[in-house]
Order: structure tokens, then C-alpha cells, then sequence
């Protein structure tokens, strides 16, 4: 992932960073990748805690394999990682890189466990990303989820990296984790003030409900690295229900069915990848 997004951080464009929950996603996700000649990072969640019903232990190492069979350079990232028990059963798995996210704790709690994810990861070539400030999440029923958010400080961001050796920085600047009903209003004055003092690619999660132009704008900031998940994971279902709902022969097969879902869905990552600007990067 560092070198994907240290390219990308020097020619001002974004590498997207798309849920691949299963074979399928994943697929997709490099398949509009191909087409587009574009780098990529496929990227899952907690392995432990949020998506055991994946039986990771076959599930990584099959996306490995997809990512090896890529005519494009992609890295299979670990997102939101709340321990380092997490990042080294992930690392284990075939990761190339990995989020640890200690934004819960304070400021030197944080620092000390990124400091120690960083020793272990990088000392197997493995790239870490980490978050500072705190991003909101938005919840059923509400229209934004910016009651939860902390905006990172660039002063504090900047203490962070010099003394964790992170190779991308995940800052809270108005994004927004999940659906919401109202689009993220970005601080685009504190992001210009992170970058003032943070030279590394910076992250931005919630990427969904970033608006077309504020992410053009970002890419001028170094932002070099934004998280879709819900964009996604809605073409993908979409897919699903499209012959569900209209074709009842294709309906009783479930590779049909599946087809439809990773058409929709490359479809999705293929106009991210165009507004990113990464499209036609790779030669």
C-alpha cells in the first residue's frame, strides 16, 4: 500500500480502497481495476471481530490469489484493526497492508500501540495505516453521524506520525462512517492545515458520502487514499435483486445471479476510479 499511495501522494491522485467482504466483490473490484488501469486496494474489516461467518482462513488467501493474478498493482488491506493480535493473524493470512485503529484512546495511548503495530508489521514489509481524531458514524434514523466526531488536530497529527513512522495518516475532517442522509461537509481548511505538517498520504474513510467535488479538491490536499464501502456494497446488492426481480429462469442460478451482482458492482468502482483520477495510471 505505501508505495501505491506514495505515487499517488506525489502525482495528486487517489488510490480507492473498496469493501471486498467474498470472492465475488473482490473480483469486481479487480476486474474494473483491469479495465481501467488503475492501482487498488481490496479491503476488509476486522477480521476477529466483524466477519467471522467469512472463514477467513480460506477467504484471504483466495483474494491473495486474485490480487496475484492482476495485470495491476493491488494491495489486500486489514481496516479497522483494534488490536495487534488482529493485525498479526491478518499479516499471517496474506495482508499487505493494515489499519490500526486506536482513535478511542487518548492521544499517547494511541501513539504507543501504532508504535508497536509499525515494528511488527514493517519488519515483514507490511504497510500500516493509522487514524488520529475520531470519525463519526452515522446511525439508523439520523441524518448525520457527526455527534460522534472528533476533527483531527493537525498539531496532534503531526506529533503522531514523527513518532510512529505510519506510511498513510486517517484524518477526521468532517467524513462520515456509513450511509447519511445529508452529504459530509469537508474542512478543507483543516485538511490544508495537516498537510502543512504531515508529509505522508493522507486517508479519508466514509468516502461514500463525499461529494464529486470536494474529492477533486482533496486530491490537490494529499488525500491519496479514500474508503468505499456502502457505494460498493449497494451496486453489488442491486445486482442481486435486478434478476431477482426481472428474470425468473436466472433467478434459480445462483452464477447468474452472481454475475449480475459483479457487473454492477464494477461498474460502481470503475466511476470512483475515474473521479479519483487513478484511472490510466497503471502504464
Amino acid at each position: 500500500m505505501a508505495e501505491l499511495l506514495q505515487k499517488a501522494y506525489a502525482e495528486k491522485y487517489i488510490v480507492g480502497a473498496f469493501s471486498s467482504w467474498n470472492t465475488e466483490m473482490a473480483q469486481a473490484i479487480i476486474e474494473a481495476a483491469e479495465e481501467e488501469r488503475s492501482p487498488v486496494i481490496l479491503e476488509s474489516g476486522h477480521f476477529v471481530a466483524d466477519f467471522d461467518y467469512r472463514k477467513v482462513d480460506y477467504l484471504v488467501p483466495t483474494i491473495k490469489m486474485i490480487v496475484e493474478n492482476a495485470s495491476i498493482p493491488a494491495s489486500i488491506h486489514l481496516d479497522h484493526a483494534a488490536s495487534i493480535e488482529a493485525v498479526i493473524q491478518a499479516i499471517r493470512l496474506g495482508v499487505s497492508s493494515v489499519m490500526i485503529d486506536g482513535s478511542h484512546l487518548s492521544l499517547e495511548e494511541n501513539i504507543a500501540l501504532t508504535r508497536r503495530v509499525v515494528n511488527v508489521a514493517h519488519s515483514v514489509g507490511v504497510s500500516v495505516e493509522a487514524e488520529v481524531g475520531r470519525i463519526g458514524k452515522a446511525e439508523a434514523g439520523k441524518s448525520t453521524g457527526l455527534g460522534q466526531t472528533i476533527l483531527t488536530d493537525p498539531r496532534d497529527a503531526n506529533r503522531f506520525v514523527n513518532e510512529t513512522r505510519v506510511d498513510a495518516l486517517a484524518i477526521s475532517a468532517g467524513n462520515i462512517h456509513g450511509l447519511c442522509m445529508e452529504q459530509a461537509k469537508i474542512d478543507f481548511d483543516g485538511v490544508k492545515e495537516i498537510k502543512k505538517l504531515v508529509d505522508i498520504p493522507l486517508v479519508l474513510h466514509g468516502g461514500t458520502g463525499i461529494p464529486p467535488d470536494a474529492v477533486r479538491k482533496l486530491r490537490t490536499l494529499g488525500v491519496s487514499k479514500i474508503n468505499i464501502g456502502h457505494a460498493v456494497i449497494l451496486a453489488f446488492v442491486e445486482g442481486i435483486r435486478k434478476v431477482l426481480n426481472t428474470d425468473l429462469e436466472k433467478a434459480n442460478n445462483p452464477r447468474l445471479i452472481f454475475a449480475s451482482a459483479r457487473e454492477a458492482m464494477k461498474n460502481e468502482v470503475k466511476k470512483k476510479m475515474k473521479l479519483f483520477g487513478s484511472s490510466g495510471k497503471v502504464g
